[in-house]
């Protein structure tokens, strides 16, 4: 049976490329025998941004048919959002791997995927790697290294300060952190100004 020796059906309607990329996605028999050990840095990432892919789809669904009596389909792609891959990216995923447990981990790549979803529903010019490493970083006054800290302080403050520290360290203006700073301790705010006008 062809299915013994791939799981991607021979369909002579799908290309080869599609094929190629069907095989090769997580979880496929491919992928297994290519990644016999521990997901990559873009397969973690890339099953994330699917789960938030659904999510987004079903809150925006059902928010119309809150508002409007009726279901509305979410107009966005999740696959032109950006993983960005500078060096300061990835070291902060070195420095969230070090100080988070997994559950906060995830919830701070959760977090670019849906402030990137917001983004591009609202058609705004994003900055994806400020935007990533802010939200990478954007919970570090949770951390065990800085939660006594934050008994004293609001932790939104204290890991923006720990952030923009970071990130002035790997070579970013103080532009650059400010604006990390401010990207972290606003998000305490359901909405907030941007470009001059509310946003989520």
């Amino acid at each position: 049976s062809r299915f013994l020796t791939s799981d991607v059906p021979d369909d002579p309607g799908t290309t080869k490329t599609a094929r190629n990329a069907m095989a090769s996605r997580v979880g496929s028999r491919r992928w297994a025998q290519r990644n016999c050990r521990r997901l990559s840095r873009r397969d973690r990432l890339t099953l994330v941004s699917q789960a938030v892919s659904l999510q987004f789809s079903e809150l925006v669904g059902k928010f119309g048919a809150l508002f409007t009596g009726h279901r509305h389909d979410a107009d966005f792609d999740i696959n032109n959002i950006p993983i960005p891959d500078s060096a300061l990216a990835k070291a902060a995923e070195e420095l969230a791997a070090d100080v988070y447990g997994s559950v906060l981990n995830l919830h701070c790549i959760r977090t670019y995927y849906w402030g990137a979803l917001f983004g591009q529903a609202d058609k705004l010019q994003v900055d994806h790697e400020l935007l990533y490493v802010a939200s990478i970083l954007h919970d570090l006054g949770l951390t065990e290294q800085r939660i006594r800290k934050a008994s004293t302080c609001c932790f939104a403050v204290t890991g923006a300060n720990a952030a923009a520290a970071f990130v002035r360290e790997h070579g970013w203006d103080n532009t650059r952190s400010n604006q990390v700073f401010e990207a972290i301790t606003l998000h305490l705010n359901l909405r907030t100004l941007c470009c001059n006008r509310l946003c989520p």
